[in-house]
């Protein structure tokens, strides 16, 4: 058995027509509700750092779908989108 790297599909559903990583998106956005509902340093602090490194994941995998579906030997094109924000990032 062998795991081919064409079997790899572009994601779809609502979010993903935005942005590469919704997942992270949610994440980060209820990371700073908890944050303002806290009102701590050590909170702010974890979602600051969190959402850096989610944003770097979100970029490699951003990265890897525009490299994987290029639109080339009938692969179909992946658009580009936004990586976390959409508008923003």
């Amino acid at each position: 058995m062998s795991t081919a790297k064409s079997a790899y599909v572009i994601p779809r559903g609502f979010w993903f027509e935005w942005v590469a990583c919704p997942n992270y998106t949610a994440e980060i956005f209820g990371w700073l509700l908890f944050t303002v509902a806290t009102q701590t340093a050590a909170a702010g602090l974890f979602t600051l750092v969190g959402a850096g490194q989610m944003f770097v994941w979100a970029m490699a995998k951003h990265s890897r779908l525009r490299r994987l579906f290029n639109g080339k030997d009938g692969k179909e094109l992946y658009r580009v989108r936004y990586v976390l924000l959409p508008g923003v990032v």
